[in-house]
């Protein structure tokens, strides 16, 4: 007779982490992510929510990085929408917006822990 296997099952802060990243790269302080995530269950449902109005304020295709910044008071996530240098828009404007049509909105639902911004990579 054949021996049953049992699947371990995805937890769920294992499948929002693998739902995250299909639209977002995930700094290498992976572990402090997922804890800071576990900490604050709302975080994950705000940077799901939040990946349709960054595209609409800074464009399709670009890469968005979460990362966590510790300090000696507390952690918090930051979220950065990664730009070329020769981004040919305005790249203070479009978080404004950004900042306008979603995040005034929803930024209570982060407790101060998650942060917007944008980077623009070195032209080489």
């Amino acid at each position: 007779m054949p021996e049953l296997v049992k699947i371990p099952r995805e937890g769920a802060e294992d499948r929002q982490m693998s739902a995250l990243q299909e639209d977002y790269t995930i700094s290498h302080c992976n572990g402090m992510v997922t804890q800071l995530l576990a900490q604050e269950p709302a975080l994950g449902d705000l940077l799901s929510e939040a990946v349709s109005p960054l595209r609409d304020a800074f464009g399709d295709g670009r890469l968005l990085k979460v990362r966590a910044q510790q300090s000696d008071d507390d952690s918090l996530l930051k979220v950065a929408v990664q730009l070329p240098a020769d981004f040919d828009g305005d790249a203070e404007r479009a978080l404004s917006i950004f900042d306008k049509e979603w995040w005034i909105k929803n930024c209570h639902r982060s407790c101060g822990s998650l942060v917007f911004d944008y980077e623009i990579q070195d032209a080489v």
